[in-house]
């Protein structure tokens, strides 16, 4: 979800907004692309309470990638509200198992050594979020890019 939130503005502004006056279609869409976030704040805590009562992490972990396909199918097969209020769903059960997840993959025999390992490890994982952030809207582009010369 997070490297479709780069494209995200541009693609609610050209597919649903589209015959609105430029300004307040990057408006509206700027206010789109800000409910899965505000659900997110909500859910989080929530789901978070849900998921270290009842586990089930791997299993909840498959269903949030199921929630994130169905989402985005939504935005071209129903209304957008939809799509939008489920991906913010998505993400807050995407984020309150992955995060927690770190800290019971990591052994804690001592605990200066955990501490190291438990950064590491989040260091690695922000840096692949980041990674992704920084690369798929380069390969959209270079999509949208090939699609526009075959069209033209």
């Amino acid at each position: 979800m997070l490297p479709f939130n780069n494209i995200a503005s541009g693609f609610y502004a050209n597919t649903w907004f589209n015959s609105l006056p430029r300004e307040e279609a990057n408006h509206k869409a700027g206010i789109a692309m800000s409910v899965p976030f505000f659900i997110s704040a909500i859910l989080v805590p929530f789901f978070g309470v849900f998921i270290d009562k009842f586990g089930n992490r791997a299993y909840l972990s498959f269903v949030s990638a199921l929630f994130c396909l169905f989402s985005f199918g939504l935005f071209y097969s129903a209304s957008p509200i939809y799509a939008i209020i489920l991906l913010g769903v998505t993400y807050s059960l995407f984020a309150s198992v992955i995060w927690p997840a770190i800290s019971l993959v990591v052994q804690n025999k001592y605990v200066v050594r955990y501490l190291v390992k438990i950064g590491i490890c989040l260091r690695c994982y922000y840096f692949h979020t980041k990674y992704r952030l920084s690369y798929i809207p380069f390969a959209c582009g270079l999509v949208l890019q090939c699609k526009w010369r075959r069209l033209l």
